[in-house]
């Protein structure tokens, strides 16, 4: 179980899907955010806590869109979900730091219910497990080396730069490419989709953190819409 909240910087909530914790805490979740921008920290992603994390994603065209999700376990479906949510909203919606019309905020539920019926076409089949499988053929997931250098999959999906340039430096350009480019054509075989040729290239070869991120969550969302459809 997880818990939903949509707000922009300045502290205002603009959706809450909120189960388990009924208090809401946009103003203390953008005053996290804010520290971490004053800081020169980057951006903040993920607060652990004793009995449960906080994960944060920013929109990219709309920098002060944030969504928290919180839930009890360290997911990557979790991971998944945010960044599928935040790529749907950012391309839908645009909003002003304190000040979000009524019609956003109607175009916002909208978008995330309509989501979230999506990401519910996995509760019989998880999609943690089926990326799992997809990317565990590779044993470099599970080697001393590469957990040493911060390659795991939740890596990968919310810093695709970061995870590429220290898999480069395990192996090279050459042999990073191939290790990717067999990534992903595991998930095109278990999740029965096909992600463009296109976009597998530009990942590969994206030379800044945002280009990554802006093509990663492009992936994320075919791999969902496209497998949702699939397992219906």
């Amino acid at each position: 179980m997880y818990d939903i909240l949509v707000f922009d910087s300045s502290g205002i909530t603009i959706y809450k899907r909120m189960t388990r914790h009924k208090k809401i805490v946009s103003s203390l979740l953008s005053a996290i955010i804010g520290i971490s921008w004053e800081m020169d920290l980057g951006s903040a992603t993920t607060i652990s806590f004793e009995y449960g994390h906080l994960f944060l994603f920013n929109g990219i065209r709309n920098p002060t869109l944030f969504i928290a999700i919180f839930s009890e376990t360290y997911d990557l479906e979790i991971m998944m979900l945010g960044e599928y949510l935040i790529q749907k909203l950012d391309r839908e919606i645009s909003i002003e730091p304190g000040f979000i019309r009524s019609e956003v905020v109607k175009k916002v539920e909208v978008i995330v219910n309509k989501a979230m019926n999506v990401i519910n076409n996995f509760s019989e089949l998880s999609l943690s497990d089926l990326l799992t499988m997809s990317f565990k053929g590779i044993g470099i997931l599970i080697s001393t080396s590469a957990i040493k250098s911060g390659l795991n999959l939740g890596e990968f999906f919310r810093s695709p730069y970061k995870f590429k340039s220290a898999l480069i430096n395990l192996f090279g350009e050459g042999g990073s490419y191939q290790i990717l480019l067999k990534m992903f054509r595991n998930v095109e075989k278990n999740f029965g989709i096909r992600i463009p040729e296109d976009l597998i290239k530009s990942l590969i070869n994206c030379d800044s953190r945002l280009n990554c991120k802006i093509i990663m969550r492009k992936i994320i969302e075919i791999i969902i819409d496209e497998a949702s459809k699939v397992i219906k």
